[in-house]
């Protein structure tokens, strides 16, 4: 009910800091330094909790928690697992930086039970598995004539339909897609 958004948090990385490219490294350095500042700054003692979707982010939540004697918790939420993340940064200042921050959260979500393995052995920290969610809000009843319209359009008759949408690679484990589509052909037989 009292969720709330802070302006200015976001950092300009679109990319983890890297050593081989000193432009980057230097912007890299200056983007999180600033963002951990706002985010220490704009955190009050009437917050309860901080969830940061990078690592950057804990270090700023970290320093508001002290700067403000404040006993709110603090979750790391890490997409993917933290090897894939951690190559594309060079050098020992960031890999221990990052594992530091997990380490230092209060708790650790991720969205898989793969990123859980993989923060397990990377971090050796414990993590939370937190689905990615789709709220009801953004469906609605489909006007049946217009379903009607579109599946003649398509083509695609009284055929089961299978949506995936995501990227195609090992890590989104479409392996199990496949097998379970196959799965249902044989059943539907």
């Amino acid at each position: 009910a009292n969720f709330r958004f802070i302006p200015g948090i976001n950092s300009d990385l679109s990319y983890l800091p890297s050593l081989k490219h000193p432009f980057r490294f230097i912007s890299s350095l200056k983007s999180i330094k600033v963002m951990a500042a706002n985010l220490s700054r704009s955190l009050e003692r009437d917050i309860n909790l901080v969830v940061g979707d990078w690592y950057w982010t804990i270090l700023g939540a970290l320093k508001a928690r002290e700067r403000n004697k404040a006993d709110f918790k603090i979750i790391l939420k890490i997409q993917n697992p933290p090897q894939q993340e951690l190559e594309k940064a060079v050098g020992w200042p960031f890999l221990n930086l990052c594992r530091s921050m997990a380490q230092r959260a209060d708790a650790l979500a991720t969205v898989s039970v793969g990123a859980q393995k993989a923060i397990k052995d990377y971090f050796n920290c414990e993590s939370a598995v937190v689905g990615n969610g789709i709220r009801e809000v953004f469906f609605s009843e489909i006007d049946k004539v217009k379903k009607e319209a579109l599946l003649q359009q398509l083509n695609i008759g009284d055929r089961k339909i299978i949506l995936y949408v995501g990227r195609l690679n090992q890590q989104k484990g479409l392996e199990i897609l496949f097998t379970a589509v196959e799965q249902l052909k044989n059943k539907l037989k």
